[in-house]
């Protein structure tokens, strides 16, 4: 179940006394103890400072607690210590002194084979090729970002849902659905029905399908081949209009079998809860040149890594970002920065906990 930052902080205290994975023993072990301690006590050192400061502890705080999962999780024996340099740049925004600047106009991206590549790859997940992305796609681009989304017109995350009910949820079948939202309105054609399964009063498949060409694993390696459902956006009640699509398999797959392959083939993101199947999770867009998700960490760092260099580097752009008074940014940034100090600790310990 998912867990705040504080909570989070507690459990990967506990891992100190008895680490996982590769770090049980000898240097391993006294860097992830070492790692940990300052990533935490960075951690706790911005909520004494402001957000003009704030993301450059966040970021180290970050960074140190990324050695713990370096030398819990690398394999390679010459090869678990993290290399020199951050692996990331952000260059120099070009904004006039009179515009107000805007995270969309801020880009970050790789810097040759460094610390951001060595976690990435340790993640499964692509890093930043050049042109790399706006710091605004990377904050859109992450899983639940209701505070911001509203702030940039840009594409974010779909909502997936595997819990396939009625008559044959209990048949093995060699096709399995899932629903996805939200979806644009105007996608389902105007009828009386909130959840309308007639096909005349659904969407067309090929409108859908052009919706989801920023989101590789819906339609890798096949893409659904029907809209067996929709439903509605109704006030109080549905907090997005949604579809319901399927897609075929090469065998009958039983019901466990389909959930399972939902999870497997159309999630890119997870939220597992204690004792249940992972009911529901994310299919999150591929950013900049990417043709696959990064994993929600990774997008953090890359994040916090920018919002760092703009304070570190750039302070006259980062307060312009930060002033309540001036920048319909503003609520945006600040959001940004508080979502990160409950979010990261928890997918810091998702990653060490296995979980």
């Amino acid at each position: 179940m998912k867990v705040d930052g504080p909570t989070s902080w507690r459990y990967l205290r506990s891992m100190r006394s008895d680490p996982p994975g590769r770090a049980s023993s000898g240097a391993r072990r006294k860097t992830f103890s070492a790692a940990l301690q300052q990533g935490e006590e960075l951690w706790q050192a911005a909520a004494s400072v402001s957000p003009a400061v704030s993301p450059l502890t966040l970021f180290y705080g970050l960074s140190q607690a990324g050695r713990a999962i370096a030398a819990a999780q690398i394999e390679a024996k010459d090869t678990w210590q993290t290399v020199p340099g951050h692996g990331l740049i952000l260059p120099k925004p070009e904004i006039a002194v009179e515009t107000l600047p805007s995270l969309n106009d801020v880009y970050v991206f790789d810097n040759g084979d460094a610390y951001f590549q060595q976690i990435t790859r340790l993640l499964g997940s692509p890093s930043l090729q050049k042109p790399g992305a706006s710091i605004a796609a990377l904050c859109c681009s992450l899983p639940e970002p209701e505070q911001w989304e509203d702030t940039w017109s840009l594409v974010r995350p779909l909502r997936i849902s595997t819990s396939q009910g009625g008559p044959g949820a209990f048949v093995n079948l060699p096709a399995v659905e899932a629903r996805v939202s939200p979806v644009p309105e105007h996608l389902i054609p105007e009828s009386e029905y909130a959840t309308p399964h007639e096909p005349e009063h659904l969407p067309i498949l090929e409108d859908v399908i052009s919706l989801l060409q920023p989101y590789p694993t819906l339609l890798l390696p096949n893409p659904p081949t029907k809209v067996s459902g929709a439903q509605r956006l109704i006030p109080g009640i549905t907090r997005a209009a949604g579809v319901t699509l399927s897609w075929n398999v090469e065998e009958e797959l039983s019901f466990g079998d389909r959930k399972l392959w939902c999870m497997n083939h159309l999630m890119s993101y997870s939220e597992p809860y204690v004792g249940n199947w992972p009911e529901s999770g994310w299919a999150l867009p591929a950013i900049g040149n990417n043709h696959a998700p990064m994993h929600p960490l990774a997008t953090w760092w890359a994040i916090l890594y920018g919002m760092s260099m703009l304070a570190r580097y750039h302070p006259r752009i980062w307060t312009m970002l930060l002033d309540l008074d001036r920048s319909r940014e503003a609520v945006a940034v600040h959001s940004i920065l508080d979502a990160a100090r409950d979010e990261v600790p928890y997918l810091l310990l998702r990653q060490l906990g296995g979980f």
